[in-house]
């Protein structure tokens, strides 16, 4: 009624509406003339009569606009005759209406014309086209009559919950969301249709749907989570059909042919059918080749999938389909990823002279699923059949290309690897816990990490000229092996593991660590290799002479500490099968130690005086290696990679003056490790001392390089770089803790995130030589002050910000930025002003969260702002940093900023929360009173009792 008052008043203030009287009969008010529009008469009239239908007969089309909003005062609206054959209307004033009549002469309804309308029916005459959202959101209405609609727009009947009958002519299209959310709505004739819309019968309660012969498109979405039972294509169907994304994905269909006349169906990006929990039967016709991704996905109840000319099936096309049991994939060249996963009551057939591949976990959990031969031309990727129970026995001749193809598989008995099979890989086999025997040929030349792990494989096996992978037969009952070579921990746990056969000079005993018991053979190939004292040794003689080396110690060797002097070298993991050793003293000239030699060791004290080589090798105390103790003679001048990766226990290096290089990793997570002697050293690699929590170091002028994350999370403290040093890599000093100094030498011109989350780092001192600082160099160190040379001609710092000379632009800062900063005076332009805290969220979701200070001034000499990631305002006087969309209308500085962009250091509290503040207190103070008042009364009345017994 206030809408429509003040409609009136409009009119009457423009003069528009006369003195007379539209007539009146049986509480219908007719318009049939211009002078029936006295807007104080029209009012009266229809209040005192009790009008509950307003009849339009005027050809006028502004005559007809002014009289409109009369519609909101009435129940009925009755229009004999309108200027056009176009019908536009406001809907918003039509809400109260009940029933509306339009003329023969209406052949177009417009854009959302009856929007939001209240009645339940509608006659649309000779009506051919309906705009857009001429019925959105029309929830009381019920059925529409059109006898020759031809033509809708999108969102034609959205929203319209009631509609349960229509009746059109013979329309072209369904356009997108013509009939979403239409619950009620059963069906529709779409005989001559040739494209249906997105979303077109989403919701609807369509239970039924032939696709005319014609029909070239359905649009994604367009029957998803209706009430369709059935869809029935046209046996005429010639030309292709192009069906998109869940088209009838979550509907009621129990099943779907896919015939002849349809060969050239296209599944747009998959989930055609996807969780229809009701479908049963799906039928490919034979001219179908390819199933698109997640066609079936979830739909549980699906039992049968006749696809007789499919080749390509496409990720998760049937996954999660747990009843599914009969399949034919005769022709099938390629499974897509998780294409039948789950569907643990399928047992499907495959071409075994076809070249099939198998991707990721295709089949994985399929624990119906048996057959004998994997054929020779298949590919089986990650997991292709993992969890597959119903596997008893495998002739292996498939290509294996990734792990874990048969984990888990726990019916699996017995495995006969065929000649093509020269690799089995990681996992391949793990957790079939079943799995007692496997049979291979002299083809098989390597078996992968933990891929017989934690299966029940016993008796004897040869593994002559195989190599064997990390934990490959981990926790099996395997009695006696035949080996060569192979990774540590190979039969790590196999408590039946008896005797071991060596038939190669390439043994180590990092295959047996975690074994016991273990009775040594030597055979052919293996007869250089000796057991002396419970040693294992390899001696041969060539015409320079004899050579010893040391293979390893055995279990049952009793010395605590050994002497080495004459071996040639020290084989890998020589120590890991006794515990007994705990110190090893090195003094031969020509011994060499391999990589990993005290791997896995329980030695705890290394002194090498001699050695036969100038580098500490590749790994040699890394894997759960005891080493507290190292010395490492003159002569050595490099430690390799991850020499001692990991040594949590090293607590004392002694290095000599040789020493130049200290190589990635070397010394990574030592967390024990306190100092050490770098003096001599030249070059620190990539996280050499990374996470030695513990360490503090001091730096000599022969240090050149240090690269990247070097020193991060170490206990450095007080870092004076040499003048010598001449490269440092990023983020050498990252989360160190307690640093609280660097000063960096000539040598350097460039940094980069030198000191990042250092939160206690005071002082970056920085020579004049420098040319290049990054502006993230001092991220996350809150209580830095950066101090350059005042004869560097490139940069300065004060105030937080360092600037470039030659252009005057903060191109950084650093710190903690007060409540309020003011940006130095001179300075032109804002770079990059980092993040050194962030502060706590504030009343509105736009303001940008990770600035230190909330408010900055700038100088008049302030011309322009870079790329600075919140977007800067109000640059004559105060700026706030938000970001950039929430910034643009303020940029002006004309239009006063909000509270709520201002951070709460700065707001302060709110008027709310300070009466909640007092409040509380008060009533904190009430209870503290009351609590004393009562314990003293307690305590009176007990002395009064005690007085008076």
């Amino acid at each position: 009624m206030m809408r429509s008052a003040l409609a009136f008043s409009h009119l009457l203030s423009k003069e528009v509406i006369n003195s007379s009287s539209p007539v009146v009969s049986d509480k219908k008010l007719i318009f049939s003339e211009v002078d029936d529009a006295n807007a104080p008469e029209i009012v009266k009239t229809i209040i005192e009569n009790g009008i509950t239908t307003i009849v339009y007969s005027i050809s006028d089309a502004d005559v007809f606009d002014m009289l409109e909003p009369y519609i909101l005062m009435v129940e009925n609206l009755e229009i004999d005759e309108y200027p056009g054959d176009t019908l536009y209307l406001n809907h918003e004033y039509l809400r109260n209406l009940k029933s509306i009549t339009i003329p023969g002469t209406i052949q177009t309804i417009g854009q959302s014309c009856f929007q939001y309308c209240k009645f339940t029916s509608i006659d649309l005459k000779n009506v051919t086209t309906v705009l857009g959202a001429a019925f959105f959101v029309c929830r009381n209405l019920e059925t529409i009559v059109a006898p020759k609609l031809i033509n809708i727009n999108s969102q034609f009947a959205d929203y319209c919950f009631q509609l349960s009958s229509i009746t059109t002519g013979e329309l072209r299209s369904i356009p997108a969301q013509a009939f979403r959310q239409c619950r009620k709505l059963s069906s529709i004739n779409i005989s001559k249709i040739t494209t249906i819309g997105e979303e077109a019968f989403r919701y609807s309660g369509i239970t039924s749907i032939s696709i005319p012969k014609d029909c070239t498109e359905i649009g994604k979405y367009a029957f998803e989570n209706s009430a369709l039972t059935s869809i029935i294509f046209d046996d005429s169907q010639t030309s292709e059909i192009k069906i998109n994304q869940y088209a009838f994905a979550n509907t009621f269909i129990s099943s779907i042919y896919l015939h002849k006349a349809v060969r050239h169906y296209m599944f747009y990006t998959g989930y055609l059918c996807a969780y229809c929990s009701k479908l049963e039967n799906i039928t490919f016709h034979s001219s179908i080749t390819s199933i698109e991704s997640h066609f079936a996905y979830m739909c549980t109840n699906l039992k049968s999938v006749d696809a007789k000319g499919i080749t390509r099936v496409g990720t998760s096309a049937f996954e999660m389909c747990i009843n599914l049991e009969s399949v034919t994939f005769e022709k099938v060249t390629r499974f897509g990823y998780n294409c039948c996963r789950y569907c643990s009551k399928l047992n499907a057939t495959f071409n075994n002279n076809a070249a099939i591949v198998f991707d990721w976990s295709s089949f994985a959990f399929c624990e119906k699923l048996s057959f004998d031969l994997m054929a020779e031309n298949w590919q089986l990727d990650l997991k292709t059949f993992f969890g597959c129970n119903g596997f008893t026995s495998l002739k292996l001749g498939s290509q294996l290309k990734s792990y874990g193809t048969f984990k888990g598989c726990m019916g699996l008995k017995s495995v006969e690897i065929l000649g093509s099979i020269t690799s089995i890989t990681e996992n391949c086999f793990q957790n079939c816990t079943n799995l007692e025997s496997i049979s291979f040929t002299s083809n098989l030349t390597s078996i992968g990490y933990s891929a017989f792990a934690s299966t029940a494989l016993k008796g004897k096996y040869d593994f002559t000229g195989i190599h064997l992978g990390y934990y490959a037969f981990e926790n099996t009952k395997i009695e006696e092996v035949t080996i060569g070579t192979g990774e540590c921990m190979v039969f790590e746990n196999c408590a039946n593991l008896k005797t071991v056969n060596i038939n190669s000079s390439n043994f180590i005993v990092g295959p047996l660590i975690n074994t016991i018991n273990v009775e040594f053979k030597f055979l052919s190939g293996g007869e250089n290799i000796t057991m002396d004292n419970n040693i294992l040794l390899y001696k041969f003689t060539d015409n320079t002479g004899t050579y010893k080396h040391l293979v390893g110690f055995l279990p049952n060797y009793n010395e605590k500490t050994i002497t080495i002097t004459d071996f040639s070298s020290i084989h890998p993991y020589a120590f890991s099968l006794c515990d007994k050793i705990t110190k090893v003293i090195i003094d031969g000239t020509n011994v060499l130690i391999k990589r990993n030699a005290f791997s896995y060791s329980n030695v705890k004290s290394i002194e090498i005086k001699k050695i036969g080589q100038t580098y500490i090798p590749q790994s040699m105390c890394s894997g759960k290696s005891k080493i507290q103790k190292i010395v490492i003679p003159e002569g050595v001048t490099s430690i390799s990679s991850f020499a001692f990766y990991s040594s949590t226990e090293l607590t004392s290096v002694k290095l000599p003056s040789s020493i130049r290089i200290i190589s990635d990793r070397a010394f990574y997570y030592c967390i024990k490790l306190k100092s050490i002697d770098l003096s001599n050293v030249v070059y620190i690699d990539n996280k050499a001392f990374s996470e030695c929590e513990s360490l503090n170091v001091e730096f000599s002028e022969n240090l050149k390089d240090i690269y990247n994350n070097a020193f991060e999370n170490t206990n450095v403290k007080n870092v004076i770089f040499p003048n010598s040093l001449q490269f440092l890599g990023i983020h050498p000093f990252q989360n160190c803790r307690n640093l609280k100094s660097i000063k960096v030498g000539n040598g350097i011109t460039w940094i980069d995130r030198i000191a990042v989350d250092c939160p206690k780092l005071e002082k970056v001192i920085l020579p004049s030589t420098i040319v290049n600082i990054s502006s993230n160099s001092f991220d996350n160190s809150p209580s830095v002050e950066v101090e350059i040379d005042s004869g560097n001609p490139y940069f300065e710092a004060h105030d937080h910000v360092i600037i470039e000379k030659s252009t005057k632009i903060v191109i950084a800062s650093y710190g903690t930025l007060p409540k309020e900063y003011e940006v130095p005076d001179g300075v032109v332009s804002i770079r990059q002003i980092s993040t050194n805290k962030h502060s706590e969220k504030v009343q509105n979701d736009n303001v940008y969260l990770g600035i230190s200070a909330a408010i900055i001034k700038y100088p008049k000499s302030m011309k322009y702002f870079e790329s600075v990631k919140p977007y800067l305002i109000c640059s004559d006087s105060e700026a706030i940093l938000l970001e950039f969309y929430s910034a643009k209308p303020y940029k002006d500085c004309k239009t006063k900023l909000p509270d709520y962009y201002y951070w709460r250091f700065n707001r302060g509290m709110t008027t709310a929360e300070i009466v909640l503040t007092v409040i509380l207190v008060l009533i904190v103070v009430a209870i503290t009173t009351l609590t004393i008042v009562y314990f003293v009364c307690i305590k009176k009345r007990k002395v009064v009792d005690e007085q008076n017994p």
